[in-house]
């Protein structure tokens, strides 16, 4: 009993903590249900007498029919946004941590709603957060899975849009344009010289012939330079020598 109360006690203090710095989600920001939900088939959220006594993270607490519990510190945990803030220690108020904060809630609050609407879900809470008389489904796998596998900062060298990507490389930029003979030429000279624009054209399009080569060969959604992408599922792969090598195909 000791043990159980502990975890039940740090699961508390987290969520406290998360409250103050502006994680937790609140009703307003999350998208609204739908007035006429259509359950999936196969929901296993439970209609039955619901009573909220915890946070709210979708929905609303009045009227509730259909209810479920989301773990938000695991979900954020598997947030590649919020991973990346993380991982290089930033504030989640001010700067460039702000902004992953920003994005990290977004596809947060997005998942929430997603996968509520899917089950006909009418109020979602933290985990304890809401009694039913037939029990209520924790969904917070469906919601992680909702998650955006990619976090990128900066341009991507190749792909559109990493909110919808499934498969992302990295490369060392730098290493494959000093692979580039055009590139090496193209820096030592000026806009003066009348080469210049000539090979700067050259070594870029190079550059991109060998990128997209790469990507589709490996069937990749897209690529960006070493260390602006952050992935939810593990390390990305380094197609740095692939791109070298497709260089002289």
């Amino acid at each position: 009993m000791r043990r159980i109360r502990s975890r039940a006690q740090a699961h508390r203090h987290v969520i406290h903590a998360l409250v103050w710095t502006g994680l937790l989600l609140v009703r307003a920001e999350a998208a609204p249900a739908p007035q006429s939900p259509m359950p999936d088939p196969a929901s296993p959220a439970v209609a039955a007498d619901v009573q909220v006594t915890g946070q709210v993270l979708y929905g609303a607490a009045d009227g509730a029919q259909t209810a479920a519990t989301v773990d938000i510190v695991e979900v954020y945990a598997n947030n590649a946004a919020y991973m990346r803030l993380k991982g290089f220690g930033l504030s989640e108020t001010e700067g460039r941590g702000k902004t992953l904060f920003d994005e990290a809630r977004n596809a947060a609050n997005k998942a929430l709603a997603a996968v509520a609407r899917r089950h006909g879900v009418d109020v979602i809470t933290v985990p304890d957060g809401v009694t039913s008389d037939g029990g209520v489904a924790d969904l917070t796998r469906e919601v992680i899975d909702q998650l955006p596998i990619y976090a990128v900062e900066g341009q991507l060298l190749h792909g559109a849009n990493p909110r919808t990507m499934q498969s992302v490389g990295e490369l060392d930029s730098q290493t494959v344009l000093e692979s580039i003979p055009a590139y090496l030429e193209w820096k030592a000279l000026t806009e003066n010289d009348a080469q210049y624009h000539l090979l700067k054209k050259s070594y870029l399009d190079q550059f991109t012939k060998a990128v997209k080569k790469v990507a589709r060969d490996q069937g990749l959604d897209g690529i960006a330079e070493k260390g602006d992408v952050t992935s939810r599922l593990g390390p990305v792969p380094d197609v740095t020598r692939a791109v070298v090598e497709a260089l002289a195909g």
